[in-house]
């Protein structure tokens, strides 16, 4: 495995408390068992942060009072119209890596008004995708942040699979699906209510 693989997931076991716990469980054989009430450490505090101005009644944003009225247009459609409409309209944000505008990887600080302003990397991409399809109903069970290794770039990378079908990708215009997905090596992956150690 790749030193900037392990980097990244080293990285991720200091940000949260609850990822020894998770390894722990995979080590046991069961390396889909969800963690009851977990830590989301900085996750959870950047979830929070894209979530949060969707249930807002204060002031917000241009870029995020424009992402509000988007989904509120997109309120009421199929399901599978709904996620490729906010795959589309996110992937439309320009991308920028943390480690040129900031000079490391991994930057906490992130929020929806940076990314609508300024753009984002991949995890910004898939925490405004979660939020999104969060504010248009979808249960969390249905979706999650995955973290993979992706093996065409050899670097690590995120992106939000819907309900186990769905991938929704910063690096694809497309609405793909994970059974025609094989560049990615699925390592973690977590919504709201808990992290697991992924397997394939």
């Amino acid at each position: 495995m790749k030193g900037r693989l392990w980097v990244f997931v080293i990285g991720f076991a200091l940000s949260m408390q609850v990822m020894a716990p998770a390894i722990g469980h995979a080590e046991q054989g069961q390396p889909d068992k969800e963690i009851d009430n977990p830590d989301l450490g900085h996750w959870g505090v950047l979830l929070s942060r894209f979530e949060n101005p969707l249930y807002s009644s204060g002031p917000v944003s241009t870029g995020v009072a424009a992402w509000k009225a988007a989904l509120k247009h997109l309120k009421g459609l199929p399901a599978h119209q709904q996620i490729k409409a906010v795959n589309d309209l996110l992937n439309a944000v320009p991308y920028v890596d943390d480690q040129i505008r900031f000079g490391y990887a991994g930057y906490w600080a992130a929020t929806p008004e940076r990314f609508f302003s300024e753009g984002g990397d991949c995890k910004d991409y898939a925490l405004a995708k979660y939020a999104s399809l969060r504010a248009l109903g979808f249960p969390p069970e249905k979706l999650r942040i995955t973290f993979v290794f992706d093996k065409v770039h050899n670097v690590p990378h995120a992106i939000l699979i819907v309900n186990n079908t769905y991938v929704l990708d910063n690096q694809s215009r497309d609405l793909e699906t994970i059974t025609h997905i094989n560049r990615y090596q699925p390592l973690f992956s977590f919504n709201s209510d808990g992290w697991r150690k992924e397997v394939g």
